[in-house]
């Protein structure tokens, strides 16, 4: 081999330093092949060391060659790992825009739900508020039903307790008998049976439980009032708005219901005559016909 082509020790000593430093690039830059690169390095280090004696040194070319081939070789699985990185990128980069308008999207329903909640909460508050400033139903609306009362017994009783506000039974039975409409007081009990049956009056209650007067050991009288039913009944019936029961204006008034209708009994008997003069004629709102003929029946027909 010539001086002009012999290899130098110097350029074998600078191939090694140069193989030394890419694999310490390489092994900082890619770790989890830290082991992969030392093995390169001292693989080929060995082989240029291994040229330097002169009696090897006519083969140091051909070293050379083989280091060259290698260099080129993991410069193309180099070249290889970086497409993989750059496809790799792209489809991460792919799908973190994908997330980032999934979230943007997210982010805008969510706003609109928060809007939407807000106008509902405003909604219901306002609605709250008309339903407290709404006043009280004075009336009942009923069903389109027909209710018809054919008894003048019956309306008797109904116009007493809704223009009168009697809920005494034993004193409705008594203003009936005076009025002359029939003679015997259980017709007029039965009356007040039917119209119970038929949901127009009812039991007074006090505290949810049905009340009656006891004004003895072992004797209880019956105290009734109009129904939301009756009521209405009476309204259509007889032109105006049923006055309160006594009753209710008793237990009011009084410490307790017994006391007030003992109080409104003692009220009667000190200013009632002790026989009531019995009319002739039947109450003013009934029509004047024939005494034997049978009284007119009166219908209403709710709205």
């Amino acid at each position: 081999m010539g001086k002009s082509s012999a290899v130098t020790t110097q350029e074998l000593e600078t191939l090694a330093v140069t193989v030394s430093r890419l694999a310490a690039i390489r092994s900082r830059c890619d770790r989890s092949r830290r082991q992969i690169w030392h093995t390169w390095r001292d693989d080929l280090v060995r082989r240029v060391h291994g040229t330097m004696k002169p009696a090897v040194r006519p083969y140091a070319g051909k070293v050379l060659v083989g280091a060259a081939a290698s260099l080129l070789a993991d410069l193309e699985r180099a070249w290889r790992w970086a497409d993989e990185l750059d496809e790799l990128t792209d489809a991460l980069e792919g799908e973190l825009a994908a997330v980032r308008l999934q979230r943007a999207k997210l982010e805008c329903e969510q706003q609109e739900t928060a809007s939407r909640l807000e106008t509902l909460e405003r909604e219901l508050a306002q609605a709250r508020a008309n339903l407290a400033r709404r006043p009280a139903a004075t009336s009942l609306v009923l069903p389109a039903q027909k209710i018809t009362v054919e008894s003048g017994i019956q309306r008797e009783i109904l116009r007493l307790m809704a223009i009168e506000g009697l809920g005494r039974v034993w004193r409705i039975v008594e203003r009936v008998l005076a009025d002359g409409l029939t003679g015997n007081a259980n017709t007029v009990r039965n009356a007040v049976s039917k119209l119970d049956v038929r949901e127009l009056l009812a039991d007074y209650e006090q505290h949810g439980k049905e009340t009656g007067w006891t004004y003895k050991a072992g004797g209880t009288r019956r105290l009734v009032q109009l129904t939301p039913t009756g009521r209405q009944w009476c309204q259509a019936a007889f032109g105006q708005e049923p006055v309160e029961s006594e009753i209710a204006i008793a237990a009011r008034r009084h410490k307790s219901v017994s006391h007030g209708i003992a109080v409104l009994e003692t009220a009667i008997t000190s200013v009632q005559p002790a026989t009531r003069s019995r009319p002739s004629r039947g109450p003013s709102w009934l029509p004047q016909t024939n005494p034997g003929a049978p009284a007119p029946s009166r219908t209403w027909t709710s709205p």
